[in-house]
């Protein structure tokens, strides 16, 4: 994990001030910032460059950062560094390959934001779903660009209180996550994903460089059976068969695997009974991974039973940790929450707490984007998008679907103007990849999921195999029947670890095969990959018996919050946590993302003690 924060100032007089307003803002909103970590700081002419981190020395990465007396060069996030290293700190590695001019940002693999300050420009570049948050803070002569909100807010005011935007926390409490492109403290921007932005003395320029997909027509293809000896056929990328898209990208995933497998750990691989997490197990099972399969059911759960024969398969440990949080804990899950993910992810999916060992877990984020993102309902493709109110009411029930359970109508009218802007957004780049796809992408994996990396990130380094530039690049040569009908992740298994496609999953088939076998595999097996029923959902801990309100949530927000009520309405939640009727899962999500933000707001992720902290002896800084 590694944090970072570039500022210029106008005047060059003011850049030691600005150096003391970023360490007082690291020591008082990092979460290691009283434990052992590596902090360097670098200042030159009118700018000001910070890097705090721990894990590197733990891991292959060795380091994040490098400062020369020219350059100040650092990342985060995980990309693909490793064959540039060559053995040695992937910081100094990508330092010295810029300084050379032999390195392609566009090229770059993996999920990542890359930062460089010189003594009168600061520049960073993000990769292109945006699953690392960069924000612009700028006031009269200062601009900061970083990937901690929290740190930015402190360090470019730093003698004023965090002041919250508590519309931007309207789709945390209906939907249970932030599904729009703001954060919850004022005075910051959020950059768009993919984004290389400069800030010099002649001001802020921005473009998009990572993109997910070019103009154009989206690709063709059929959706079963069809090819040579069944091999996937159909047009891809410039007339390429749609085949050998599908190699090139297993290429790209075994390659990718491999270098996570030299991190150093042991990966942790999540295993379920579903195909996302099966292409994950043919993946690090084809490039060689020695991985530890892990379900997040109990065991005997079908989940379990099915992640069972699959590890089986492919020879690796299989072990059963539910998640659980024990009911006193919730409170206090909710404010790690916080002070980790800035409010911008939900104690639904808790944070482990931070490691100075980190564990490597392989997650399924991104995997959706196989599936066709937000188009993929068993019962067929969703209504075409034609027009702002198309794309603006599907956002509506993806970020409000649950308002009325909660919200006020000024925040439910605020959040629905937001969906219209962003509608335009998405439309205005809809080419190769469609509307659904792009905006399952940029919401639900660079916001939501991205929301629950950052938070996670203090404990575990959490790559997926999707969830790579590389691997992204293709989907727009892949036809979104194939998506749909999971004929990509399908092609894929098949070419990794053949065998994987065989074994049944939970609570469905391949959906090509839902109406009968398909010529894909052998027919006579078809009877054989008969799914597992799943078992009846339950919230677990998330809710008291009878899936009512847990008592510790009745209390916390029993409790009036001015700054809450600007968006919660109280008879409406009263009434919700009265539990008269069982919680749906999506209520159970709303109070508890709820509960969140009343931690948020409530100050209570701040203690003072961290308020007060200065120069911290845990830290050993560089100052350069």
């Amino acid at each position: 994990m590694n944090l970072f924060v570039l500022g210029i100032v106008a005047e060059a007089g003011r850049a030691e001030a600005l150096q003391r307003s970023i360490l007082d803002a690291h020591h008082a909103t990092t979460p290691f910032a009283g434990m052992d970590h590596q902090a360097e700081v670098w200042q030159r002419g009118h700018v000001v460059a910070a890097s705090f981190s721990i894990h590197a020395d733990r891991l292959a990465i060795g380091g994040y950062s490098r400062a020369t007396e020219h350059a100040f060069d650092t990342f985060a996030g995980l990309p693909r560094l490793a064959s540039l290293a060559g053995g040695r700190d992937w910081g100094a590695a990508l330092g010295e390959a810029r300084d050379g001019n032999r390195f392609e940002p566009r090229d770059l693999g993996g999920v990542w934001a890359l930062a460089r300050a010189t003594s009168d420009q600061v520049e960073v570049r993000t990769s292109s779903t945006g699953s690392i948050p960069l924000v612009l803070a700028r006031r009269p002569g200062l601009v900061l660009l970083s990937n901690r909100a929290t740190l930015a807010r402190l360090a470019a005011w730093p003698d004023a209180p965090i002041a919250y935007d508590t519309d931007a926390l309207s789709t945390l409490c209906s939907r249970g996550w932030l599904a729009h492109d703001r954060v919850p403290f004022s005075g910051l921007e959020l950059l768009p994903p993919g984004v290389l932005v400069r800030a010099g003395l002649d001001g802020i320029h921005a473009e998009i460089a990572q993109r997910l997909a070019e103009p154009g027509e989206a690709p063709t293809g059929v959706a079963s059976g069809g090819g040579r000896d069944g091999v996937a056929s159909g047009a891809g990328r410039d007339g390429h068969d749609v085949g050998d898209v599908y190699d090139e990208m297993a290429a790209e995933l075994l390659a990718a695997a491999k270098e996570v497998g030299g991190l150093g750990p042991r990966p942790r691989l999540e295993l379920t009974g579903d195909p996302v997490t099966r292409l994950s197990a043919a993946v690090y099972a084809a490039a060689g991974v020695d991985a530890i399969a892990v379900t997040p059911h109990a065991q005997g759960d079908p989940h379990a039973v099915v992640a069972g024969e699959v590890a089986r398969a492919i020879g690796f440990e299989h072990v059963c940790e539910p998640v659980e949080v024990a009911a006193g804990d919730v409170v206090d899950a909710a404010t790690r929450q916080v002070f980790q993910g800035e409010g911008l992810s939900n104690v639904y999916d808790p944070a482990p707490p931070v490691r100075l060992d980190p564990v490597v877990e392989v997650v399924r984020h991104a995997g959706g984007s196989l599936l066709g993102g937000y188009d993929n309902l068993a019962s067929g493709p969703r209504p075409p998008v034609e027009s702002v109110e198309d794309a603006r009411r599907f956002l509506d029930d993806l970020a409000l679907h649950n308002y009325m359970l909660l919200l006020r109508d000024e925040a439910h009218t605020a959040q629905q103007q937001i969906n219209r802007r962003t509608a335009e957004e998405l439309l205005a780049e809809v080419g190769r990849l469609s509307f659904y796809e792009l905006a399952w992408l940029r919401l639900r994996e660079g916001r939501g999921t991205g929301a629950n990396r950052q938070a996670a990130g203090y404990g575990a380094v959490q790559p997926a195999p999707m969830l790579d530039d590389r691997v992204l690049r293709h989907l727009q040569a892949i036809p979104l029947d194939h998506k749909r009908s999971h004929r990509a992740v399908f092609e894929l298994v098949r070419r990794l670890q053949p065998s994987l496609a065989t074994i049944r999953f939970v609570g469905r088939r391949w959906r090509f095969e839902d109406e009968g076998p398909s010529d894909l595999l052998d027919p006579q097996t078809w009877a054989v990959r008969e799914p597992l029923p799943a078992a009846k959902a339950d919230p677990g801990w998330r809710a008291a018996t009878g899936r009512r309100p847990l008592p510790v949530v009745v209390e916390r927000l029993g409790e009036r919050d001015a700054l809450l009520d600007e968006i919660i309405d109280r008879n409406a939640l009263r009434e919700a946590l009265r539990g008269d009727e069982p919680l749906s899962d999506s209520d159970v999500r709303s109070l508890l993302g709820t509960l969140t933000a009343r931690q948020l707001v409530s100050d209570a992720w701040l203690p003072d003690t961290r308020r007060g902290r200065r120069g911290s002896a845990a830290a050993r800084t560089t100052a350069r």
